[in-house]
């Protein structure tokens, strides 16, 4: 009996024993993580990453030249697109199920979800900053943005998608920028939006004042509210044939805006879509209809403006405080008359606007109405001469 007792006691000893070792180790590296900051364990998980990254990209590039020793001469690197669920290349012929881990399977085993292949370049998409931060010194490419349903979502890691240069790239798997995605980008000069962007949602570029280009290429459709308001530096826009809609206020305050192109594709413009830019000289869409309110209002150097045979309506205040505005022509469009600064229907029944800097006008004989803040902004007007207003 007492032979058994000792052995239990022994038993015991031996447990407390290990306990005490366990919690020691716990606290001598709890320390040590504290005293070093974590730069022990980080080096060596950076370490770890960095090699697997190195794999990676020595996986795909095995594969890029696989592909062009196969089809030489055919296969297109730009052509390559892979993600978890898919993957394509102009030469592809086989119909197996294939996606990104077909081509750097190393991937698959601890970075799941984490890259992408856009037109022949590597990206890496995880969620950890530090990680972002290696794998941009490897010179991988960064994609930190969330897409839910094609959508690229505001987030703060967006702020890693901006180079050097000051150049935004949108990936070519964003079919819409989300709203606000971009408002206020501190360093943003420049945007290239590619033609798998159908949206360019509310509020997705406004208040960048060191913004100066816009390029956006064909298959870009909407341009929604707000969407470059207050980007008081923008000087080049480029808008292809495939927009249909520019949204309100979509380009108010800029004032160095001063020429933009606005192809025959566009069907409307919201209110006030330019008001408040630089812009000296515009030809409206073929395809445009409806001229909004204040659409280019407070433009200071705008002098002409040209209406296409498609606008049937004209709000009041289209062309509210234009002091430099003497010429809109109305030479393709049968429904309005422009002459002596005063815009009429072509019956002359309605003054729709009076523009430029004049000190007196001379209201035509047949005028039966005055639209509604057909006057705002002319404060140098001192005589106005009616004939007859019913």
């Amino acid at each position: 009996m007492n032979s058994l007792k000792q052995k239990n006691k022994k038993g015991i000893s031996l447990i407390v024993l290990v306990v005490t070792i366990v919690v020691i180790i716990i606290l001598v590296v709890t320390v040590l993580y504290n005293i070093t900051d974590g730069k022990i364990f980080g080096v060596a998980n950076e370490s770890v990453f960095k090699n697997d990254l190195r794999v990676i990209e020595e996986e795909f590039e095995m594969f890029v030249q696989t592909k062009a020793a196969q089809s030489v001469g055919k296969f297109e690197i730009e052509s390559l697109n892979a993600a978890d669920n898919g993957l394509t290349y102009n030469t592809k012929t086989n119909d197996r199920e294939t996606n990104i881990y077909d081509v750097i399977p190393t991937a698959k085993r601890g970075y799941y979800g984490e890259f992408e292949i856009i037109k022949g370049e590597l990206y890496y998409k995880g969620d950890v900053e530090q990680k972002l931060i290696w794998a941009k010194e490897l010179g991988i490419g960064i994609i930190p943005y969330e897409i839910v349903d094609g959508v690229l979502i505001s987030a703060n890691s967006n702020l890693l998608l901006l180079d050097s240069t000051g150049t935004v790239r949108i990936p070519y798997n964003v079919t819409k920028i989300g709203e606000g995605v971009f408002n206020n980008l501190e360093g943003l000069t420049r945007v290239i939006i590619p033609g798998s962007v159908k949206e360019i949602g509310k509020n997705a570029f406004s208040n960048n004042t060191s913004l100066q280009e816009v390029i956006m290429e064909e298959g870009v459709e909407t341009i929604s509210n707000q969407a470059f308001y207050n980007c008081t530096n923008l000087t080049n826009v480029q808008i292809p044939n495939t927009v249909t809609y520019i949204g309100r206020h979509a380009f108010r305050v800029t004032k160095n805006l001063t020429s933009i192109n606005l192809p025959d594709s566009i069907s409307d413009i919201g209110t006030q879509a330019f008001s408040d830019s630089g812009i000296k000289n515009v030809i409206l869409p073929n395809s445009l209809k409806f001229i909004r309110t204040q659409i280019f209002g407070n433009c200071d150097n705008l002098e002409k403006v040209k209406i296409p045979s498609s606008v049937t309506t004209i709000n009041h205040g289209a062309f509210a405080s234009c002091e430099k505005l003497n010429n809109i022509d109305t030479s393709e469009n049968s429904n309005f008359i422009f002459e002596n600064n005063c815009l009429y229907t072509k019956d002359y029944k309605t003054l729709l606007a009076v523009t430029g800097s004049v000190s007196s006008i001379t209201i035509n004989e047949n005028t039966e109405e005055i639209s509604n803040y057909t006057l705002l902004g002319m404060g140098n007007i001192k005589d106005i001469y009616i004939y007859q207003l019913v």
